[in-house]
């Protein structure tokens, strides 16, 4: 399988770079095939932003200006180009490509950028063959995954006009084969302050679901959810996330 041949899967997500916020845009479904040795080369655009905010991000006036951009950029993709992401923070928008040749994208993304002459700007490629930007920089780390996943249930309730600062008893959920490490880890998670319970399902084999209840804050649910989620997987089990009600 080529990466032509996996259906793209684009994820989002803010953390810190140098201890600076940093907002990365990345293909995520391209982990499923890397390193791909196709393509070794890794070529990259740096554009310098003309009026960053207090943060480093674009502000709201030029954001328009880069979405433009963003659109000739990642169209540079194809048989010779794979887009892999790209990340703003600390004054710069910066695109990362994979590429067949190297120096394949120079003249390409000279070209997009020559139809902005306000913008100064920065082109390079190295030999990258085991994907070392795309996985060690670009694709987010366990805890990264982590918020992301917890943010989907955050956005989710306050659509619903939640207010997630507010503290609520939350629900988790967590899957086991095996009764006896069921209930090691809820021997674990009481010590923790949650209350537990099990149930079993199926006849000839038999799965364990743990559901923890305890009274928490949405918003400050990410280290909690981690902590779970690497407690279960060393006990052999699955964190299958959590739920809670509406709080306004």
């Amino acid at each position: 399988m080529s990466s032509s041949d996996i259906e793209r899967e684009y994820a989002a997500y803010i953390t810190a770079v140098d201890e600076k916020p940093a907002s990365f845009f990345i293909d995520k479904s391209l982990i499923t095939d890397a390193p791909n040795s196709n393509f070794p080369f890794m070529a990259y655009l740096s554009v310098q932003l003309m009026e960053p905010d207090e943060i480093g991000f674009a502000g709201e006036d030029e954001f328009e200006k880069l979405s433009t951009i963003d659109e000739e950029v990642e169209a540079l993709a194809g048989q010779n180009a794979i887009f892999a992401g790209r990340k703003m923070g600390d004054g710069t928008n910066n695109y990362y490509f994979y590429t067949n040749a190297e120096g394949a994208l120079e003249a390409p993304f000279k070209a997009v950028m020559s139809s902005l002459p306000e913008y100064n700007f920065e082109i390079g490629h190295e030999f990258d063959e085991d994907w070392k930007t795309y996985i060690e920089f670009l694709f987010p780390s366990s805890f990264e995954q982590n918020v992301m996943r917890n943010d989907i249930v955050r956005v989710a309730l306050l659509e619903a006009g939640d207010d997630s600062s507010k503290p609520r008893k939350t629900d988790h959920f967590i899957e086991f084969k095996s009764k006896q490490s069921a209930t090691l880890f809820e021997e674990k998670a009481r010590t923790m302050g949650f209350n537990s319970s099990t149930n079993s399902k199926g006849l000839f084999r038999k799965t364990f679901t743990v559901n923890l209840v305890r009274e928490d804050i949405p918003a400050e649910l990410d280290k909690v959810t981690f902590e779970l989620k690497n407690l279960a997987s060393e006990l052999g089990g699955e964190y299958d996330g959590w739920e809670t009600f509406v709080v306004q």
